[in-house]
């Protein structure tokens, strides 16, 4: 990543035109986060939606199916254990039927939890993603509120600028028919 090299602005031309400097500011600060922060917000949306990111989140949706058949075999264990404490035996028929539920039950098991899984990331992923998207809104949101400033400043300089230009001409007219009028009135005597 490149190092922040300022980009000032020259005070002369700044003190003379300030809008054009505030524009000029706000076009500095957009190249500086094109050069530095938008390799880093591509790099973290490839993260997020690479193919990297997929076979992470199938990995851990095959990790948490494997816990859950893990699961299931310890809790098959302990059944057979506490038949055995009992002494209680299954008929061939009975075992056959309870392997049915148990591995339909693992199933929905590991079906639901690598689902569960395969959300969360999604959701994980899409949380980041509104995120880089609000940061964006934001940079652009203050560059545009940069830019109306600057326009707000010029204008309000003009109208400035056009009052004091209305106020000497209304001022030099007052001048000149005042003189007009005294010279009149000295010519009359």
């Amino acid at each position: 990543m490149a190092e922040f090299e300022p980009l000032l602005l020259d005070p002369k031309k700044a003190k003379k035109d300030p809008d054009k400097a505030q524009a000029e500011l706000i076009k500095i600060q957009r190249k500086d986060f094109e050069r530095r922060f938008r390799p880093l917000e591509n790099d973290l949306m490839s993260q997020v939606h690479g193919e990297q990111a997929a076979a992470d989140a199938e990995t851990a949706a095959q990790k948490a199916g494997a816990d859950v058949r893990s699961q299931g075999a310890v809790t098959r264990a302990q059944f057979q254990r506490d038949l055995a404490r009992s002494g209680t035996t299954t008929t061939a028929r009975q075992d056959r039927q309870l392997d049915r539920s148990r591995g339909l039950a693992e199933a929905r098991g590991v079906a639901d939890a690598q689902n569960t899984t395969r959300r969360h990331i999604r959701d994980e992923n899409l949380d980041r993603t509104a995120d880089l998207i609000g940061i964006g809104r934001d940079i652009q949101q203050g560059a545009n509120e940069g830019l109306s400033a600057a326009s707000g400043m010029q204008a309000s300089r003009e109208a400035a600028s056009d009052a004091a230009k209305t106020a000497q001409k209304g001022q030099t007219l007052s001048m000149l028919s005042t003189g007009l009028g005294l010279a009149a009135a000295a010519f009359l005597l």
